[in-house]
């Protein structure tokens, strides 16, 4: 089976949760092994599923500008991805340590939170969700964030009530520390994809995706978010 499909059916089992997908996904969970045991090796390639039908269910992917990014967010935070990171079945949960709150709760500076970033590692593959490119473990990025979604009458519990997911699978973080050959933007082609893109090629990218629109803005997003939050 190719891994496109492979992922496919996997993302249609996962839809079928609805408004529930935070809190039903989390429990299904399944930790496979440890994230860094992929993040080196040469043989895994990207599987990117950048389907907008699909993701516009989860993900505010139709922003154009910063504005509307920072509307749609419940919490803004600057942050550094820490070690504590697995690889489950659906996801990769990161925990990040707050440096400061721009918009949200302002308590949590300094505290640990957990971001479920929509993408994760199965065998030889990197299934990258709604063209969502995975964060890099000490890092610095700024964050758009939303907490679990879950049923009305439901109680958080353990860490849930700090756990949390992009505001879009595009537009949700902006790295802050460039290293060389990283926050490369171009967009990839359905030929490269077919001949297959090593992970270990792309995993500094800023966003994978094969749509120059969504490159662009994310690319004017971007600088207006670091010109407003960051070097103003």
């Amino acid at each position: 089976m190719k891994p496109g499909r492979l992922f496919l059916g996997i993302l249609l089992l996962l839809l079928a949760g609805g408004v529930y997908f935070g809190i039903q996904t989390k429990a299904s969970f399944i930790s496979n092994v440890q994230l860094d045991s992929y993040m080196n090796h040469d043989n895994v390639l990207l599987s990117l599923i950048d389907s907008e039908r699909v993701s516009s269910i989860y993900f505010y992917n139709e922003i154009k500008t910063a504005g509307e990014l920072e509307k749609q967010s419940a919490l803004i935070v600057k942050a550094k991805v820490t070690e504590d990171r697995k690889n489950y079945s659906h996801a990769v949960r990161s925990g990040v340590q707050v440096l400061e709150v721009y918009k949200g709760n302002g308590s949590l500076k300094g505290s640990k939170i957990y971001i479920f970033e929509p993408s994760n590692f199965l065998d030889t593959n990197y299934f990258s969700f709604g063209g969502y490119q995975l964060m890099q473990t000490g890092k610095e990025y700024i964050l758009f964030i939303n907490p679990l979604k879950k049923p009305k009458h439901y109680s958080y519990k353990n860490d849930e009530a700090i756990s949390y997911m992009p505001v879009s699978s595009h537009y949700g973080k902006f790295p802050l520390q460039e290293a060389p050959g990283s926050g490369k933007l171009r967009v990839l082609t359905q030929e490269e994809l077919d001949q297959g893109v090593p992970y270990s090629q792309i995993k500094d990218w800023d966003i994978l995706t094969m749509k120059e629109g969504i490159l662009k803005t994310y690319m004017k997003i971007k600088q207006d978010v670091l010109s407003t939050l960051v070097n103003s």
